[in-house]
């Protein structure tokens, strides 16, 4: 007992043998990380075992690929035998650096020269994305849609690493367009990638942006032609053919023109576009345009979305033959002031309570609407109650949401204490009464896009 030696634990090592720790790293690990590249920022984290001894490093780092492009890369680092922390301060210990197992993760890639000169576009976009980082950096990639400008956003917040894409119109191509466009209700956001960092942080140098001079401005390249439509003012028989040629350019004008209107029928005067999460529009088929439906997801704040189905009569019909793609705009907006606006359907649901719930969701759906599993399903609970019937009971609503049809039921089951006794009670109809079921068929063409509000949560 008299020879015994108190560990030095991790957060010991971290805090009162930072230096310690650091050139452990520096000197042991970094290097086969590292090589020769050039390093502009580098976090460095640890992580030991039960026997206080590290066992992991995990360093991201910012480096040169060349003149202008930096590479954001994460580096999981096994070392070949624990060492305690102990041994580490005391110097007592070998490693062979051969012998490290090195897991490379290529983050994000940017322009180190357009992020120096363009951070009024790197704020705009940060701030419509709601991403919170201590630099700001932004890529631009493919959007994979010609009406469309997209980016991504690098977050390094609290030991985790995010990318988020953002896609913002594209309009005439300029930064002015960009800077006018983010904040309008069809931008869209998404997280294509996140990483833990596993460990307590042991030193960090952030990255600092580099003035490299003027950036010479890339004109826009033109939209693509469409090989299966090489010449684009080819007639227009009928509204698939429209949909066909110009599917975003209706798009775009049904959002610019018909959006507001719906929402206003909606939410009453207070209605604001930003709220909108997703928007997915039909039109009625053949050579005349006379209704229009639109699927809405809007946030409705305190962690709900609201679903809405609305449906648009136009008073005085569109004749497609008669539209180019220079008229599309003007003859949609021309069309929305007397049209008759109305809610169709509309069911709003907790997010949280959207991923959550799985078996009991599934086994009302799969009951009373079929299995489905191409279908997106929501649930709501709407707490205890009572009847002379049932007795005690729990009230739950759901619904159902397939590529054109919206089925909803509610059901009443007898009180149980889980969710698998609610389940089994489903097989006898003694012990369940349903009401309210509801159904809604989009009749319309759907106007394609990558946004569907039919992606699950």
């Amino acid at each position: 007992m008299c020879d015994y030696i108190k560990p030095i634990t991790l957060d010991e090592f971290a805090t009162d043998h930072n230096k310690a720790a650091t050139d452990f790293i520096k000197n042991k690990i970094r290097p086969s990380v590292v090589g020769n590249k050039e390093v502009k920022a580098e976090y460095a984290y640890i992580v030991g075992n039960s026997e206080n001894a590290l066992c992991e490093v995990n360093i991201v780092w910012t480096y040169s690929v060349n003149e202008t492009d930096r590479k954001v890369e994460l580096a999981n680092v096994t070392l070949p035998a624990p060492v305690t922390f102990r041994n580490i301060v005391n110097d007592n210990y070998t490693i062979n650096a051969s012998e490290l197992d090195i897991d490379r993760t290529d983050i994000f890639t940017f322009n180190a020269q357009r992020n120096y000169n363009k951070q009024n576009i790197a704020t705009a976009l940060y701030a419509k994305a709601g991403v919170s980082a201590d630099v700001k950096l932004y890529a631009e990639i493919d959007s994979g849609n010609a009406s469309y400008r997209s980016f991504n956003l690098l977050g390094l917040m609290d030991g985790k690493i995010s990318v988020t894409q953002i896609d913002v119109l594209k309009g005439d191509g300029t930064q002015e367009a960009l800077l006018q466009n983010i904040d309008r209700p069809f931008t869209q956001t998404s997280v294509p990638s996140e990483h833990n960092i596993d460990g307590a942080n042991i030193y960090g140098s952030p990255y600092a942006l580099e003035d490299l001079g003027p950036e010479t401005e890339q004109p826009t390249p033109p939209d693509p032609i469409d090989p299966d439509n090489p010449n684009p003012e080819e007639k227009i028989e009928n509204v698939q053919d429209l949909i066909a040629k110009y599917a975003s350019t209706v798009k775009t004008a049904l959002n610019d023109n018909y959006l507001y209107n719906m929402g206003r029928q909606c939410f009453g005067r207070g209605f604001k576009t930003e709220i909108v999460l997703d928007t997915e529009w039909y039109i009625s088929s053949g050579a005349t345009i006379y209704k229009i439906e639109v699927i809405m997801k809007c946030d409705v704040g305190g962690g709900s979305t609201r679903f809405i189905i609305g449906t648009i009569s136009l008073s005085t019909p569109i004749n497609v033959k008669e539209l180019s793609k220079d008229t599309i705009a003007s003859v949609f907006e021309e069309n929305s002031s007397d049209a008759t606006y109305t809610q169709a359907y509309t069911f709003t649901y907790d997010d949280q309570m959207a991923s959550e719930r799985t078996e009991i969701k599934n086994a009302i759906c799969d009951k009373f609407f079929g299995e489905n599993d191409c279908a997106i399903r929501y649930i709501k609970d709407r707490g205890w109650s009572h009847n002379s019937d049932l007795k005690e009971l729990r009230r739950f609503t759901v619904v159902e949401i397939s590529e054109n049809i919206v089925k909803e039921i509610s059901i009443n089951i007898k009180d149980s204490s889980s969710d698998n006794e609610y389940i089994a009670k489903l097989s006898d109809s003694s012990n369940y009464r349903t009401y309210n079921e509801k159904s809604y068929t989009i009749s319309g063409v759907k106007v394609e896009n990558n946004n569907s509000p039919f992606a699950a949560d």
